[in-house]
Order: structure tokens, then C-alpha cells, then sequence
């Protein structure tokens, strides 16, 4: 089989190369709800597993898990796994800003990683499910451009700002950014629920008529 044939897109390689095997997870996440991968994925686990054989089982373990999982998202599930997704980045980032010790910085490390890639596939199904197709392409184009060029500016500053402030402060402050996120999106979530209620009911009253 010749891999590079079945290449993966541009975006799905960047993904992946950041989360390592939590990419693995969300690919294999947006697989099974809201995108068509196929066998994508397994050439993912396949050139990580080559450049590191001893991760063999972990890369596999994220991408069982990650079909899993992407099956019981529905599109009534992805704003509260997107609120969750948030929350867990807030709550671990945190956590390894005020841990005195290195063990549990590395376990939180891993928490805030699956926090991302849940919250990375939930806003991806969003998208995907709630854009009208007429500008589907405009909106993914210019979140990704948004995310790029914050992507572009925090890797300018994070010199400067390490150096100033230390490693921990700069974790808190992405802790209270995360959380602030989780905030933000709390609301929505009251409202989607709320959204959900006002639309069972109609079909209640005419089970129960």
C-alpha cells in the first residue's frame, strides 16, 4: 500500500502532530460523528506507530476509544461536550500552574490534551451540522484563519511573556482564559436545553391527545 497516496488533509496531519495520540482520539472522534474519514485514520496510527513503535498500543487504545465515543455524539451532545471539553482545559491548566510537584503535572498535562481534542471535535460538528451549505466553506475558512493567526501570535509572545512572568503564571493565566470560555458558553447550553424542552413538547401533547 503506498501511504502517501492516502495522505490525510493538511489540517488533520497539523492536528494530530499537536496532540499526538489525542489527535488520534478526535480523528477518530470526527470519523465517527460529523465527518467521513475513511481509513484515514488507520494511516494516522499506522505513521505514528513508525516513528514510535512503543506507542504502538497507546496510539491504537486512542483511536478505539475515540470511534466509541464519536458514536454517542449526538448533535443535542456537542454543546455540552464542548462546555465539558472547556472545562477540563480550565480545571487541569490550573491545576498545573499551583502543583508543587512534577508527577501530577504530567497527568494534567494529559487531562487538558483530551480536553482539547473533545472540545476541537464538538466545535467541528457544530459547524458542520449548523452552517446552512451555501457558506459552509466561508465559515469554516475564516474560524480556521482565526485560529490561526491567534495560533501564530501567541507562539511570538510566549518568549517574552515566559521570560517575564514563569511557566506557572503562564499556566494560570491559560487556566482563567479557559475558564472564562467555560463561562461563556454556559448560557448557551441553559439555551439549548431550554431550545430542547420547547421542542419535546409538542410531540408530548400529541402522544398524550
Amino acid at each position: 500500500m503506498n501511504l502517501d497516496k492516502l495522505s490525510p488533509p493538511p489540517w488533520l496531519q497539523a492536528l494530530v502532530a499537536s496532540l499526538g495520540g489525542f489527535g488520534i482520539f478526535a480523528a477518530a472522534f470526527l470519523d465517527a460523528s460529523v465527518l467521513s474519514l475513511p481509513v484515514i485514520n488507520d494511516i494516522l496510527v499506522i505513521r505514528l506507530s513508525i516513528q514510535n513503535p512503543a506507542a504502538m498500543p497507546f496510539y491504537a487504545t486512542m483511536a478505539t476509544l475515540g470511534s466509541l465515543a464519536g458514536r454517542k455524539l449526538t448533535e443535542e451532545k456537542e454543546p455540552r461536550a464542548l462546555f465539558l471539553g472547556m472545562a477540563l482545559i480550565a480545571l487541569s491548566t490550573g491545576a498545573i500552574a499551583v502543583s508543587p510537584w512534577f508527577a501530577p503535572i504530567l497527568v494534567m498535562s494529559l487531562m487538558s490534551g483530551f480536553g482539547d481534542a473533545v472540545t476541537m471535535v464538538a466545535e467541528q460538528g457544530i459547524q458542520q451540522r449548523r452552517t446552512p451549505d451555501a457558506v459552509r466553506s466561508r465559515v469554516v475558512s475564516a474560524s480556521e484563519a482565526i485560529i490561526t493567526v491567534a495560533f501564530a501570535l501567541s507562539l511570538v509572545a510566549a518568549g517574552p511573556v515566559l521570560e517575564a512572568l514563569g511557566p506557572q503564571n503562564v499556566y494560570a493565566i491559560g487556566g482563567a482564559t479557559a475558564l472564562a470560555g467555560s463561562a461563556v458558553l454556559l448560557p448557551v447550553l441553559r439555551g439549548e436545553r431550554r431550545r430542547s424542552v420547547l421542542d419535546a413538547e409538542p410531540t408530548m401533547q400529541v402522544e398524550l391527545g
